[in-house]
């Protein structure tokens, strides 16, 4: 029940959120602190995995090559930042629909784990 409230909080189906098992990998926590430090643990390898892409397009990002408008490798640096932003401002609301509650922290452990693979995969895009 807990994962059907997380997705409906998060905004996400359960195919968006799945991992190839068809289930959210913090499915099995068996309490609040459990899935916490489950989706923690899959936003810092997500996280990993989104610093080593955004390094690669920065280095594909050649600023010497003429074009209108904010460079690549600048505009990238930008969206990235307030990408950042959003995800922590976004996951936050997402959370206080259990202001208060012992259910707020899980709401938000998991938004930005989902929120950062989701990130994951739209870079993944620009470096294949």
């Amino acid at each position: 029940m807990r994962a059907v409230a997380i997705a409906f909080v998060l905004g996400v189906s359960f195919a968006d959120q799945a991992s190839a098992e068809g289930v959210w990998v913090c499915d099995a926590a068996q309490n609040n602190a459990e899935h916490i430090a489950c989706a923690d643990r899959e936003f810092k390898k997500h996280d990993a995995e989104l610093n080593r892409l955004y390094q690669a397009l920065m280095k594909k990002a050649d600023p010497s090559v003429p074009g209108y408008g904010t460079p690549p490798s600048i505009a990238l640096r930008d969206a990235q930042r307030l990408w950042v932003v959003y995800r922590e401002k976004n996951c936050h609301w997402k959370s206080t629909s259990f202001y208060g509650g012992t259910g707020q922290g899980v709401i938000a452990a998991s938004c930005r784990a989902i929120a950062t693979r989701e990130r994951v995969e739209e870079l993944k895009a620009f470096v294949e």
